[in-house]
């Protein structure tokens, strides 16, 4: 999808790039171990600001617009474009459920 989003992170890069979910898009670029062993984090859940949140949301929109304009041009939106906006969907439903 050719909007010029900006923002994000790598994984988003090489998710929208490849047309991949998250998890193929983390072991292409080497940041998932997959050994079987249970991870967890070694420092406390990270807490968003109500700007954080905010700023997320934004980023998330601008995604949302974007598949509503491929999809006003008649062009459909690929099974990565599909993945990435349940990502989004649920990124979006969880901060509405926290800052509620």
């Amino acid at each position: 999808m050719a909007c010029d989003a900006k923002g994000g992170d790598v994984l988003d890069y090489e998710m929208q790039a490849d047309g991949v979910d998250f998890v193929t898009a983390a072991k292409a670029l080497g940041a998932w171990v997959d050994d079987g062993h249970e991870r967890r984090p070694d420092t406390k859940p990270f807490v968003l600001s109500a700007r954080q949140a905010m700023e997320i949301i934004a980023f998330e929109a601008l995604f949302l617009l974007c598949c509503a304009g491929t999809l006003r041009n008649g062009n459909p939106l690929t099974p990565g474009d599909m993945d990435r906006l349940a990502t989004c969907t649920g990124r979006i439903r969880a901060l509405s459920e926290e800052f509620a």
